[in-house]
């Protein structure tokens, strides 16, 4: 899921050469804001991205949310964890896992 959202919101070649990983983390519950779909409107998949993302700004600007748990734009009934590197609980995430997250060199000439 995060690779495909990856490619849809990067647009440039040179962003898509970055070494990124995917991991398995834990986080408690307690420290995840979920957004439900009944607080967003009918039709939020056609909705301007930067709309949706001012729906997340406040909790992340003001420290209150570590984690943000969204409805996925690009595939129904997914969901995506957003982490809040500013979060003074940032640090204590328990990674689980990691690999590295290689990515075919001709999606790139898709851009």
């Amino acid at each position: 899921m995060a690779l495909l959202e990856l490619l849809d919101h990067f647009t440039s070649k040179k962003a898509l050469r970055n070494a990124y990983s995917f991991i398995s983390i834990e986080i408690p519950d307690e420290e995840i804001h979920y957004i439900n779909l009944k607080d967003l409107p009918l039709d939020f998949h056609k909705t301007n991205k930067s709309e949706l993302w001012k729906m997340t700004d406040d909790l992340f600007f003001r420290k209150k949310t570590l984690a943000i748990k969204v409805p996925s734009i690009l595939i129904k009934n997914e969901f995506n964890v957003i982490l809040n590197p500013t979060h003074p609980l940032y640090n204590k995430i328990n990674v689980l896992a990691k690999e590295p997250a290689f990515l075919d060199a001709h999606y790139a000439s898709l851009l």
